[in-house]
This record gives C-alpha cells, sequence and structure tokens, in this order.
C-alpha cells in the first residue's frame, strides 16, 4: 500500500481522510433553483490527504483510495471542517473529515 502522505499544514490523524467537497451548484443551467437533495443521497469530494492508520486492520490487503481520488460518500457524513480549524488552507473551498470506511465508491480506480 502506498500512499502519499506528504504535509504541509499537518493531517488527518488515524484512520481519518480529508476531503475537498465538490460544489454543488443550487440552479440548474437554465437558471431554475433547485432545492437541497435528501441528505442520504451521496455527494463527491476529491481526498487531500489521508491518516496514517486508513485501512489498517480492514480485512483488505489493498487500500480503497489515495490522495488525488474522488470518491462518493454518504452527504453530510463527517464533520464540515471550516477556516477556523484549519485557516487559510481551506479558504478555497468546502471540506470534510471523514472515517476511512465512510468511503462508498472510488471513481478515480477500477478496483
Amino acid at each position: 500500500m502506498t500512499i502519499d502522505n506528504t504535509k504541509t499544514h499537518g493531517g488527518p490523524a488515524g484512520h481519518r481522510i480529508l476531503l475537498k467537497m465538490a460544489s454543488e451548484k443550487p440552479y440548474s443551467p437554465g437558471g431554475i433553483y433547485l432545492p437541497p437533495k435528501d441528505e442520504s443521497t451521496m455527494t463527491k469530494g476529491t481526498i487531500v490527504s489521508v491518516g496514517r492508520n486508513c485501512y489498517i486492520g480492514s480485512g483488505d490487503e489493498h487500500c480503497w483510495c489515495e490522495v488525488g481520488d474522488e470518491v462518493l460518500i454518504v452527504k453530510n457524513s463527517g464533520r464540515l471542517i471550516t477556516e477556523a480549524d484549519l485557516g487559510d488552507f481551506v479558504k478555497d473551498g468546502t471540506y470534510r473529515i471523514i472515517n476511512d470506511i465512510d468511503v462508498i465508491y472510488n471513481l478515480t480506480q477500477v478496483m
């Protein structure tokens, strides 16, 4: 298992993953307001960093995802990370910290 864990601002602890969430546009291309989706639906994010213990003891012999992969998670799983938490590091988007088992599907890698 090779996971690039290069960190300039620290990183997730243990089995956690830091995701940059894909932006969800509240309007259709035609300008129609789209109400929020049901909270049980999936949402996309890109893996920014992983904790050192991700996937250890999971019973799998390979990791499910790596830094840079786009993954699906259950919407609102984990914890929203704000600028108050990590400062300028999260100014350019919405971030979440999730557990490694919260990754539902890897859109980047073919398993």
